[in-house]
């Protein structure tokens, strides 16, 4: 992710978290190469890239080539291709046919170029008549057709056509502008060169991911006096003679200065400077290889003398099989522990907010950017107590809420906070005990808004947020939580259903990435009938959430667990998935304060799970580290609840189900 202005300076080292690789092939030329290409395939799959991307020759020269080593590849791997295509030598009408032929083989994400002149790097270049202009005006035609996602191309060393660097990232934020949703840049041959152009992109407020692109480079093929005498070796610093093979993209129009995007802050303290293979947080966890594969006897490693950190898929294999074994434990009160350091307005502003116009007191999930310790603190603090997952500091980490504070545009920044607190925490407990890994939800609370009723007694018609504004905030969070490394999305504390619908944004932005994360849902009841908010009752609410395929449904907050178990007895006996609940420490006294005891609490749930109603536990308000402990060794005495095989009936909600046939 190419870095926000604000996001604090942190070392991040090879094997302290994941780091995704993709490839980049060439369509072979003959039958011998194509070979070649399919034997190099079969051996880099087991690596489980991000993604491949498939070049488009010079002039658009391999069009056709191009195209079926995608199809191939989408046909006999579990790959997931990333087809270029450039502008050169075609029609808008030509490139729209390509694009929607991609779209119909299954292909979701497109790296898109402006491309070489026909007659080769280093010549003019002028746009095909009728075709599109450049990587900008591909990109916006390329979003009209289908959701891709598309990369382009980005240039830490200038590229040739172009007056400065500076011009380089105005073309780049135009391409943005646009519609791409992620950058590569082209070969650079000194790493200093592209941290410190990282910096410049930085302040330029363009937060997009962002690929290094690097070369297995060892020798250049330069003939000397004798034909058959040896390549000299190049020296990595060295490009010359290599800057033709860098003119794919495009050249922005000369004389255009640079410009600090509005609402970006000033600018931030500089990157520490570390190696290329040492990836900085706020810089890019894509290394994008043009090579066949590693170097030989080189594979994966990890921590040194530790576990090898899990990647995402890896982690998420794990929950579901941790699911099947044993009552998963999920964590307690955030704001509960988030209390006790009895922060004053001072303490929640830290010295990045000191200034800001509006009062923070309260806003707990700001501290993730001016007090992280104290979440990371927390987030270990229910780990040590027994927690398999922990929630990111993310409740109200949405557009909608935080207007209320007017930090509305730094929302993607905090949910990325969040979830990277939650994973260095998780990673870190994951490391002492391997036998039991650790898990990020990321949470997404229910706003302070209900789409579904009117906040006006006298015009009930009247609704103070809509769907939109419900999908936007809901996507912008869901891509935060996904770019800090969260393994599930927690939908939670649902009052109205008609907002958790909203959770269509996420599927959305599962798709948009090409990331596919399990879903929790947890609704809560606001009352003894065991209704929420907007009227449904527990297996109503089911069959509304039903179609989003979660991982879990259950509740939270509302009563302790005394009150709330009717309630998620009747969700147990028709959800075909899995059960969580995480219930209040009892009801809320005269002073708003929670008195159940961790014993008292773990004694009541302990029931739950005899009875085999639950598959994940945790608690809400109220509850503490040793509210987690007392229930995790409650928990551990049973096994799981049995996910029932649900008769296929017609299955309807409104504030009631109906269950026809």
């Amino acid at each position: 992710m190419l870095a926000s202005s604000q996001e604090p300076p942190k070392r991040r080292f090879l094997g302290r978290g994941d780091i995704d690789v993709s490839f980049e092939f060439f369509p072979p030329k003959t039958a011998a190469m194509e070979e070649t290409l399919w034997r190099s395939i079969r051996r880099l799959e087991p690596l489980r890239p991000k993604y491949v991307s498939v070049t488009y020759g010079a002039g658009g020269s391999t069009r056709e080539r191009t195209h079926a080593t995608v199809a191939r590849m989408l046909r006999e791997t579990t790959l997931k291709p990333a087809a270029h295509l450039t502008c050169v030598s075609a029609t808008r009408e030509e490139i729209d046919e390509v694009i929607r032929d991609y779209w119909d083989l299954g292909v979701r994400h497109i790296v898109a170029l402006r491309g070489d002149p026909p007659d080769g790097a280093g010549k003019p270049y002028e746009p095909t008549p009728g075709g599109y202009v450049n990587a900008a005006d591909l990109t916006a035609g390329i979003k009209k057709i289908a959701p891709f996602e598309i990369s382009v191309a980005c240039y830490p060393e200038k590229h040739p056509e172009s007056p400065s660097v500076e011009a380089d990232i105005d073309m780049l934020k135009q391409k943005i502008d646009a519609g791409a949703t992620g950058a590569i840049s082209q070969f650079f041959f000194d790493n200093e060169v592209y941290l410190r152009y990282l910096d410049r992109v930085r302040d330029a407020g363009i937060t997009i991911r962002s690929c290094p692109a690097s070369f297995r480079f060892t020798i250049f093929a330069r003939r000397r006096a004798s034909p058959s005498g040896p390549a000299p070796a190049c020296p990595i610093g060295s490009a010359t003679g290599l800057k033709a093979r860098r003119g794919s993209g495009d050249a922005p129009p000369r004389g255009r200065r640079r410009r600090r995007r509005a609402g970006h802050g000033p600018r931030g303290p500089r990157h520490h400077r570390v190696p290329l293979l040492h990836p900085e947080p706020r810089g890019p966890r894509l290394r994008h290889l043009s090579s066949a594969g590693p170097a030989p006897g080189q594979g994966l490693r990890g921590r040194e003398g530790g576990a090898r950190i899990m990647t995402r898929e890896e982690r998420i294999e794990a929950l579901k099989r941790e699911a099947k074994e044993r009552i998963l434990i999920l964590d307690g009160a955030m704001g509960t522990m988030i209390q006790r350091h009895k922060l004053d307005e001072a303490g929640y502003r830290g010295e990045r907010f000191k200034d800001h116009l509006r009062d923070l007191k309260g806003n707990n999930d700001l501290l993730v950017l001016s007090q992280p310790d104290i979440i990371r603190d927390i987030h270990g603090a229910y780990l040590e107590a027994g927690a398999d997952m922990v929630e990111t500091n993310t409740f109200t980490a949405q557009a909608i809420s935080q207007a209320d504070y007017g930090l509305e545009d730094i929302c993607l920044e905090m949910n990325v906070a969040a979830a990277k607190l939650a994973r260095e925490a998780t990673d870190a407990w994951t490391e002492k005990t391997p036998d039991k890994p650790r898990f990020v939800a990321g949470a997404i609370g229910p706003t302070n808004r209900t789409a579904s009723l009117s906040p006006d007694v006298n015009n009930p018609g009247f609704r103070n947020v809509s769907f939109d504004d419900l999908v936007a905030a809901y996507s912008e969070q869901t891509r935060g939580l996904i770019e800090g490394g969260a393994d599930t999305i927690l939908i939670e504390t649902v009052f109205d259903t008609l907002n958790a619908s909203g959770g269509l944004a996420v599927e959305q932005v599962f798709d948009e990435m090409g990331v596919h994360l399990p879903i929790m849902i947890s609704g809560t009841i606001t009352d003894l009938s065991g209704r929420n908010l907007s009227g449904q009752t527990p297996e109503a609410f089911w069959y509304s959430m039903k179609h989003l395929r979660p991982f879990s449904v259950g509740l939270n907050c509302s009563f302790g667990a005394e009150q709330l178990r009717p309630s998620v007895d009747e969700m147990a006996h028709v959800a075909d998935t899995y059960v969580s609940v995480y219930p209040n420490a009892g009801l809320p006294n005269e002073m708003g304060e929670y008195d159940e005891s961790p014993e008292h609490m773990a004694k009541l749930l302990e029931g739950w799970a005899k009875d085999g109603l639950v598959n994940i536990v945790g608690g809400c308000c109220g509850t503490t580290p040793d509210h987690i402990r007392a229930i995790a060794e409650a928990m551990a005495k049973y096994q799981p609840r049995r996910v029932p095989e649900v008769e296929h009936k017609l299955r309807l909600s409104g504030l009631e189900p109906f269950v026809h046939g």
